[in-house]
């Protein structure tokens, strides 16, 4: 159980290295720290109408294309609490995604530890109905059904296509599941009904809304590996970066907070993860301006100076979210009563082609790759990952 639960939550987030992009002359000058920029700060009232301009600019090296928008409704002061206790929710929870009758209560098993950072959990596992659940502290759901115990999230399958349904990409293409084609828009709205229908009692503070789909080739047919975002009022919650502060790397920066499920049959999720766990948002106030995109461009521009281009695929505002540390405290996404601070930012987005996802022969298996830069909406701040892999 404990090696099923591990391949889950590495499924759920996962990080890795990559040689340094091409178009860089010199790794020892990937950024400027002169940076002369005058910062344009403007009313939410004026996001829209700014952001549509800013587009219209030519920036150097920075290249735009068919740029998606992605703006909030609203924009607010945030930070996020993370819930305790939850593990004692695990029947409704089983009963929801099994069936009463479905799984054998006989066969859960309470976890505890000793080690406070350590997770409380209440497992089902049964090997020869080939289901698996997990439920924990910090309100983390996993499941895994039959058609994916062997493989919860398909990462032994062959990655055939990546395709970002929330930029409008390939919904009208078909796959072949166990039972009969599905479209990938039909996945898309199916995964989206399950959410609402079934999981948004949990965190009834967000939306739901597919991001990423991803096509995978099983030995009989195809599947599709889903991933979805949670958005506060419009603004999305991270769900790409999760990386080290430099000076200490038992501590995240950043965490992720995203929605990861598989699809093997029409209508009917048959692995799922929260990964992170459910978080609630705790509203400290309302923004009353914030950075321009074409001052955040603007300071791109100038800071990468090294690059021969850098080509945006998206653009939106989302909310961090970090870690709050306690003296001493290490770092475990599945520790108790963990506070996360938060930030609006700017975020660019950058696609890797799928022909520079592999290096040293290594099979890729996780599909998507992103690197990314945030500018602070507020200060200006500009943090970027173009070594990393993320998912």
């Amino acid at each position: 159980m404990k090696k099923l639960l591990s391949v889950i939550l590495a499924s759920a987030v996962l990080c890795g290295c990559q040689q340094t992009p091409q178009n860089v002359k010199d790794k020892g000058h990937y950024e400027n720290s002169g940076i002369a920029v005058s910062k344009e700060m403007i009313s939410p009232s004026q996001l829209e109408e700014s952001s549509q301009q800013a587009l219209e600019e030519n920036y150097n090296q920075i290249k735009l294309e068919n740029i998606k928008l992605a703006l909030p409704e609203q924009v607010e002061k945030l930070s996020f609490g993370q819930v305790s206790g939850f593990e004692e929710s695990y029947k409704s929870v089983f009963d929801s995604v099994f069936g009463k009758g479905g799984w054998d209560a006989a066969k859960v098993a309470k976890k505890t530890s000793d080690e406070p950072e350590d997770m409380t959990t209440y497992t089902f596992s049964d090997e020869n109905k080939q289901l698996y659940g997990c439920v924990g502290d910090n309100g983390l759901i996993a499941f895994v059904k039959p058609d994916s115990f062997a493989d919860p999230f398909a990462a032994q399958s062959q990655t055939e296509k990546i395709i970002h349904v929330d930029r409008g990409e390939g919904t009208d293409e078909q796959y072949e599941l166990i039972d009969g084609k599905v479209s990938v828009s039909e996945a898309k709205q199916y995964a989206e009904k399950w959410l609402n229908d079934y999981y948004r009692q949990y965190e009834p503070d967000y939306d739901f809304c597919v991001k990423t789909i991803i096509v995978r080739k099983t030995q009989n047919a195809h599947c599709y590996e889903i991933t979805a975002q949670k958005k506060y009022k419009g603004t999305s919650l991270d769900e790409l970066a999760m990386i080290s502060m430099p000076d200490d790397p038992k501590h995240i920066k950043y965490s992720v907070s995203k929605i990861t499920m598989t699809m093997h049959r029409k209508n009917e999720i048959s692995s799922f993860t929260n990964g992170c766990g459910i978080i609630k948002p705790i509203k400290k106030g309302s923004e009353n301006e914030l950075l321009s995109l074409k001052s955040a461009l603007k300071l791109c521009q100038d800071k990468f100076t090294a690059y021969n281009e850098l080509k945006i695929n998206a653009i939106g505002l989302k909310y961090t979210i970090e870690p709050v540390y306690e003296k001493d405290d290490k770092y475990d996404h599945a520790h108790r009563g963990r506070l996360f601070g938060s930030r609006l930012v700017w975020e660019f987005v950058m696609d890797v082609p799928h022909e520079q996802k592999l290096q040293n022969g290594q099979t890729d298996t996780f599909g998507d790759i992103r690197k990314y830069i945030y500018v602070d909406a507020q200060t200006g701040e500009i943090e970027f990952d173009f070594d990393g892999i993320i998912q």
